[in-house]
């Protein structure tokens, strides 16, 4: 069985009824805004001092811009009944809420490749700062995930249609001086405010106000949420000078052993410990060093008491990121991968990203590497493994140094909205401390605000892949 998306209201057609439904609160809000802005007209021809003449008009102008409730709550109950019937009859499916049919509708969508308009959304700027400060922390930073899960977009790398234009401001609240542990500082993400749903400035603000800490790469008892999965993930714990607690190093090529190499081109160890630490924290980091030929590796088991007890879940995001820097001379050639790997057969679909040295050198300076590994359509083995790996042989005669290495689920700030994840610097952050983090949305896509509006999507969006199919001047008409 299948939904029928498009056609006449007669057929049944899923996107004609709802587009003429939503036709009645298109027109009635433009009517509104045509009359408040009559109102306001009336109202720039009156003084304070004689405003109480026209206080009866003021009143009613308040209130037309509040919404009208009686129509605009039949109309959502038209709608979300509108979206249940048609998974009954359709799919010959008995859902189990609106939210339970919406998801069977839009899986049915990407089915029959329908898509509607997409709205056009910017990534987010993120601006290090507040209040004309600059931040104590260096490299410390505010990683992002807006994109949707394919199953719901119908494509990789869409975003989430509903995310709210507005200017996200991430400050750090409670630092040391507050009682915090050092890499666990509390920042506060506040947005604009979010108006009621059928107010005439809707949609606006998210309203969001959330407390985030800060994501050690060192657990420091923290399990959970947005805690670090990894276990050793400063590479502070050294069994030996060539064996790393909780991880298993490995490589393919010539070895040093056979040709010496890394800084100076005189070790002989492919992977070492080093006394150069991250932010100088603990008393060691991990160190490769390269020949030309020798690639190396870096597994942790993940759900394993070699590796760690953490899990990773199908459905989700997950951020993935390390600081490096070159041992004293700037690297120019290697590719570095991190990656979710099957055992050791094959990395995860969607869960992989690179660094290239040949146009991202590596200097003697900390630099941050970030990615967004993607899990949503993916099934997570049971023998899943995080990996540094090079997939190019690092340069001969250099060594790389690696530290403060996180893989945590972030943070969403609202249904629908952006998730982050904060990582600490070679500085922690102290109060005041903080971002901005700008997005833009054109809402071009008026059947996908409508379904935001009265359906009421949440982390949910119509398919938004492709050309488009359903065009909002046909069907909201």
């Amino acid at each position: 069985m299948a939904i029928t998306f498009s056609g006449s209201s007669a057929s049944g057609a899923f996107f004609m009824r709802l587009g003429r439904l939503f036709q009645i609160a298109k027109v009635h809000n433009t009517f509104r805004d045509t009359l408040i802005t009559e109102i306001n007209d009336v109202d720039a021809e009156f003084t304070a001092a004689d405003s109480d003449q026209i206080a009866p008009i003021i009143s009613n102008r308040d209130r037309l811009a509040a919404g009208s409730p009686g129509l605009d709550r039949a109309i959502q109950q038209v709608a979300r009944q509108i979206v249940i019937d048609t998974v009954r009859d359709g799919l010959g499916l008995e859902p189990e809420n609106v939210s339970h049919a919406m998801e069977l509708i839009i899986k049915d969508m990407n089915r029959q490749n329908v898509y509607v308009e997409e709205n056009t959304i910017s990534a987010g700027t993120l601006s290090a700062g507040l209040d004309g400060l600059t931040n104590t922390s260096t490299i410390g930073t505010v990683l992002i995930s807006n994109n949707a899960p394919e199953w719901m977009s119908g494509a990789s790398s869409k975003k989430y249609q509903n995310i709210r234009a507005e200017t996200l401001r991430i400050e750090c609240t409670a630092d040391q001086s507050y009682g915090r542990s050092a890499g666990l500082e509390e920042f506060t993400v506040t947005g604009s405010k979010e108006p009621s749903r059928f107010a005439d400035d809707w949609p606006a603000g998210s309203g969001t106000n959330k407390k985030i800490s800060v994501t050690p790469a060192e657990n420091m008892g923290k399990f959970g949420g947005n805690a670090n999965i990894l276990r050793n993930g400063t590479f502070n714990s050294w069994v030996s000078a060539t064996s790393v607690n909780a991880y298993t190093l490995g490589g393919t090529g010539t070895a040093l052993g056979t040709t010496a190499g890394g800084q100076g081109g005189a070790l002989s160890n492919n992977t070492e410990r080093t006394t150069t630490t991250f932010g100088s924290r603990g008393t060691y980091g991990m160190q490769f060093n390269g020949n030309n030929s020798y690639k190396h590796s870096v597994f942790q088991r993940i759900n394993n008491v070699g590796g760690t007890p953490e899990k990773i879940y199908s459905g989700r995001s997950y951020i993935v990121s390390f600081a490096y820097r070159a041992h004293t001379t700037t690297i120019t050639s290697g590719i570095l991968r991190a990656a979710l790997w099957d055992g050791t057969s094959s990395r995860l679909s969607g869960a992989s990203a690179t660094i290239d040295f040949s146009s991202t050198n590596a200097t003697s300076t900390w630099a941050n590497f970030t990615a967004v590994f993607d899990l949503s359509e993916k099934v997570v083995p049971q023998d899943v493994r995080f990996a540094l790996d090079f997939s190019t042989a690092l340069q001969a005669d250099r060594s790389l140094i690696v530290g403060e290495c996180v893989l945590a689920e972030p943070v969403r700030l609202y249904r629908g909205g952006p998730s982050i994840l904060i990582t600490r610097g070679v500085n922690d952050f102290r109060v005041r401390d903080g971002f901005t983090l700008a997005y833009t949305n054109n809402y071009a896509s008026e059947m996908q605000t409508f379904f935001d509006q009265y359906i009421g999507m949440g982390n949910m969006l119509l398919p938004v892949a492709g050309s488009t199919s359903i065009a909002d001047g046909t069907y909201i008409a």
